[in-house]
């Protein structure tokens, strides 16, 4: 395959400032697990052509094979207003990287809340956002991985079911063009404001008015999808018309309620 990662061409397609130290592997354990291992501070990229230990949110791995996808963690400087709104923080980054990405694929990019990427009613990316803090547990750093399923046709048969892909074939823009792409939107969307932010996400946000099941403190529940509040928590319906902001840490496996 032509499109090989090169960090002098992705430093070159970068518009936006501060610019980044960028780096890429052949192959790697994690991203991520590198970038929070050397705690970066500055702004750094971190890519890799195929990861062995790919990272997903709640200790799920992330199918990372050879030369088909994008695996990257991206290292900004702890911005206050993210650390009082980690939520508003992870629904820019879904938004940044749709809009990145958004036109090179013909059909609509969409986010499952929180931070899943959506094609054709299947997962084909997603995002993780950690923090590197001093020994004063004061945040330094944002340490936020993205994965994306670029042209990978072949999945494991644990996820064959729900997951996808961005691309039937190689697009004509390349891996290096497109990270650019996602870095300067990352970039661009820390200066816009909330609630610009929370408008975009919530346009992209499937299953809205759309009933679906959960989980809170391992007991399955049932409700009906209103759209986000002003901290990106999810707003539900519960059965008894009680509206709940469901929190991405207490809230787990929101799935479409499937009916007969």
């Amino acid at each position: 395959m032509a499109d090989q990662l090169d960090s002098s061409q992705i430093k070159k397609f970068i518009t936006t400032s501060p610019k980044p130290v960028v780096d890429t592997f052949a192959q790697i354990d994690s991203t991520q697990t590198y970038s929070l291992k050397h705690q970066f501070i500055t702004p750094h990229v971190v890519i890799a052509d195929h990861q062995t230990q790919g990272r997903g949110q709640r200790g799920h791995r992330f199918y990372s094979p050879k030369s088909s996808g994008i695996y990257m963690t991206i290292t900004l400087p702890a911005k206050q207003r993210f650390i009082m709104k980690p939520g508003v923080l992870t629904a820019g980054l879904g938004v940044a990287v749709i809009k990145a990405i958004q036109p090179y694929v013909q059909k609509r990019i969409n986010l499952k809340w929180m931070n899943d990427i959506y094609l054709d009613q299947r997962k084909c990316g997603g995002l993780l956002v950690e923090t590197h803090s001093t020994s004063d547990n004061s945040i330094r750093s944002f340490v936020i991985g993205i994965g994306l399923n670029l042209y990978t046709h072949s999945f494991p048969k644990s996820i064959q079911q729900r997951a996808g892909y961005l691309f039937s074939h190689q697009p004509l823009v390349s891996r290096n063009q497109l990270i650019a792409r996602i870095y300067d939107y990352l970039v661009k969307m820390a200066r816009a404001s909330d609630q610009d932010i929370l408008n975009d996400y919530e346009k992209r946000l499937i299953w809205i008015h759309q009933s679906v099941t959960y989980q809170i403190n391992g007991r399955q529940q049932i409700g009906r999808v209103l759209g986000i509040d002003d901290m990106a928590r999810l707003l539900v319906e519960d059965q008894q018309q009680q509206i709940h902001h469901l929190n991405y840490r207490d809230a787990s496996q929101v799935r479409l309620l499937q009916t007969r």
